[in-house]
């Protein structure tokens, strides 16, 4: 049997370099699958997503999610800790009900067939993570609870 491996290099700095947070609003790329990702919000705090921008609070991340059967969204969390989210032709980044505060978004909850979902918000003081489900036809519960 022979193996052959294919080793590429970075120079350590480059391996060890973080993102550099730019005062130029990011634009999430589009998603490839089922699935969500994070972009960081840079040191102006501002983001656009499907076009809406937003201002966020600066060391947090918006959370682009990848819907399976409804409508791509983004998630974040504003400089007052309010959670907001936005998707293509909502028109801009909507507040979320329920009085939500938090600190990140942490992950999407998997979407069922029926268009079920929800999102993961986590909350610095209390170190826990809380929940806001999807019910169709209804639309976002406006209800978070301990996830």
């Amino acid at each position: 049997m022979v193996f052959a491996a294919v080793i590429i290099s970075a120079s350590p700095a480059a391996a060890n370099a973080s993102p550099k947070a730019s005062s130029a609003a990011q634009e999430p790329a589009a998603t490839t699958s089922t699935s969500y990702r994070f972009t960081p919000v840079p040191a102006s705090g501002r983001v656009s997503c499907y076009g809406y921008y937003g201002t966020f609070k600066q060391g947090s991340y918006v959370m682009v999610v990848d819907w399976v059967h409804t409508s791509d969204e983004c998630f974040g969390i504003s400089t007052d800790r309010t959670i907001w989210h936005a998707w293509p032709n909502s028109g801009g980044w909507k507040k979320m009900g329920g009085n939500g505060l938090a600190d990140d978004v942490a992950y999407a909850v998997d979407e069922g067939s029926n268009g079920s979902k929800g999102v993961v918000v986590w909350v610095a003081s209390s170190n826990k993570y809380w929940v806001q489900r999807y019910a169709p036809p209804l639309g976002w519960t406006g209800e978070w609870t301990l996830a």
